[in-house]
């Protein structure tokens, strides 16, 4: 940020921390790991963004360094604390080759359309474990998944890797908590 490394070393489906920064505008700029800002051919992010003072924000690289296709995405999070005895929930597409999908929640349609880049607002449900199924928009799951959120906490549920691929960059539903209520 700003021409200073504030992250490291971050790996393909890593969620850093939340990084305090005050209120103004930050050059953000992203480079393969072990890379030199020396050289801007390298940036796969070279983006201004204004932060406001109290707004969490969520920066996504997405796409694919080796397609050549990585860009920014820039999230604003709702960290307000949930219910008693529920979690905030949203889901995000960030898997750069699926179509736009359907995300079931114990076999019932209920997020549509969302497509690649996109975020869903949060949703308060129940602590307790769901089984997630992620489908062609229109279609049957093709992929699902068992998603425990707990009390007091506010997650993102990741869509992202690659459809097809069967290493260590496949596609999966990765959850992350934005916040824990204190």
């Amino acid at each position: 940020m700003n021409g200073n490394k504030v992250l490291g070393g971050v790996t393909f489906f890593a969620v850093s921390p939340y990084l305090e920064v005050p209120e103004g505008r930050y050059k953000v700029q992203v480079i393969p790991a072990g890379e030199s800002l020396s050289n801007p051919s390298l940036f796969v992010i070279n983006r201004s963004y204004y932060l406001k003072s109290g707004r969490d924000y969520t920066l996504v690289a997405r796409g694919s360094v080796a397609s050549g296709r990585v860009g920014p995405t820039l999230l604003r999070d709702d960290n307000r604390e949930p219910g008693a005895g529920k979690a905030r929930v949203r889901a995000a597409h960030f898997s750069p080759n699926a179509p736009a999908v359907d995300i079931f929640i114990n076999g019932a349609r209920a997020i549509e359309n969302l497509s690649f880049t996109e975020a869903t607002g949060y949703l308060e449900a129940p602590a307790g474990t769901y089984e997630v199924g992620v489908a062609p928009a229109g279609g049957d799951p093709i992929f699902t998944a068992s998603l425990s959120i707990e009390a007091g906490k506010v997650y993102t549920a990741w869509a992202n890797g690659l459809l097809g691929s069967m290493d260590a960059k496949a596609f999966k539903v990765t959850p992350s908590v934005d916040a824990m209520a204190e």
